[in-house]
């Protein structure tokens, strides 16, 4: 099996309710989330203290396998951390998935992020659109996404929060390349295409 990793190159649809704009730097969104590697607090993208479950679908680069290829699966890393809160710590929630053909898809296995970055990989072993095999189309036309929640906690009479940052989204395609045998004279020679 081999791997190719699509970086993030653009922001997608526009959601209800996207990461707050300005934080730490207007958008696009997608520039905070798109360096390899990543440059965690240098630039990201964050909740904030309204509680709103914030969502951001991207694009990403155009996959582009070996003739007669075959996807094993398709994996979403993202690299997140609460934040900014280490008196008394609450832990944000999010998770991540795909944007295809206007129907939201997740995991469905919560991210809960420590208070300091790390990386987070989620498995898509079939297109959840269509619970089959993914094929190089099915990657090219599915927008990454990921959302997240702050979360509070009410101390000494004062809410205190943490919030969801994201560093870095890409995605990681297995495949796996078909293996073709030539008969040369009277033995067998193996090429791998």
């Amino acid at each position: 099996m081999a791997t190719v990793k699509l970086l993030i190159t653009g922001d997608g649809t526009d959601k209800p309710a996207e990461f707050p704009s300005g934080i730490p730097v207007p958008p696009p969104h997608w520039s905070n989330i798109d360096e390899d590697p990543a440059d965690d607090d240098t630039t990201f993208i964050e909740t904030d203290d309204t509680l709103t479950l914030r969502s951001n679908c991207f694009l990403k680069q155009t996959l582009s396998l070996p003739a007669g290829a075959t996807i094993d699966k398709v994996t979403v890393l993202a690299r997140v951390r609460r934040a900014p809160n280490p008196t008394w710590p609450t832990t944000p929630t999010g998770d991540v998935g795909f944007l295809i053909a206007g129907v939201d898809y997740f995991s469905g296995v919560s991210i809960d992020p420590p208070s300091t970055y790390a990386d987070y990989t989620r498995d898509f072993a079939t297109n959840p659109a269509t619970v089959s095999a993914w094929t190089e189309s099915d990657v090219n036309g599915a927008e990454a996404q990921i959302k997240g929640n702050s979360s509070r906690v009410w101390r000494l009479g004062l809410y205190y929060y943490s919030f969801y940052r994201v560093t870095q989204v890409y995605l990681i395609v297995t495949y796996t390349v078909p293996v073709v045998v030539k008969i040369i004279g009277e033995g067998l020679t193996w090429v791998v295409y």
